[in-house]
């Protein structure tokens, strides 16, 4: 991402990419989104988003690591690729200052860069301040999701 800044309060924030270095982080964020992990599952999952050409990005503040939103590109033959935010979380203590929506800016302008035509997102039904979230930014939902567990 080249190391973007945003004043936030009197800190900077700095947006970019995650590295083996955030795991720590990155297992304590997944757990406020509501799943557990652990910090070799997380090591080894986020070596195999990179390797497939997914995005891991941090919004860091002060050497704190504030949130993190993971992008996807899904490519079909009946139209150009759609970028898709698959995780976004901001810790609780930063929610409501803008972190979130300089995560989904960042995660647009990568899905741009590929290519890609759309965005989307999924959001648990339950998520309502997330689906608000969603709907100030300027996404609506356009589709209906079906899901089955393959184990």
């Amino acid at each position: 991402m080249g190391g973007n800044r945003m004043l936030h309060g009197t800190q900077a924030l700095l947006i970019r990419e995650a590295n083996e270095s955030d795991v720590a982080a990155l297992v304590a964020l997944t757990a406020e989104l509501g799943y557990e992990t652990n910090p070799d599952d997380v090591r080894k999952r986020l070596a195999e988003m990179v390797a497939a050409g997914d995005r891991v990005v941090l919004a860091e503040c002060a050497e704190f690591v504030a949130g993190y939103v993971t992008i996807h590109q899904t490519r079909f033959l009946h139209c150009p690729p759609t970028g898709r935010v698959s995780a976004l979380v901001v810790t609780e203590v930063a929610r409501s200052l803008g972190v979130g929506a300089r995560l989904v800016v960042a995660a647009e302008q990568i899905a741009r860069a590929w290519g890609c035509h759309r965005m989307e997102v999924t959001s648990n039904l339950k998520r309502d301040r997330a689906h608000a979230f969603y709907e100030r930014l300027g996404y609506s939902q356009s589709s209906k999701r079906f899901v089955k567990n393959l184990d």
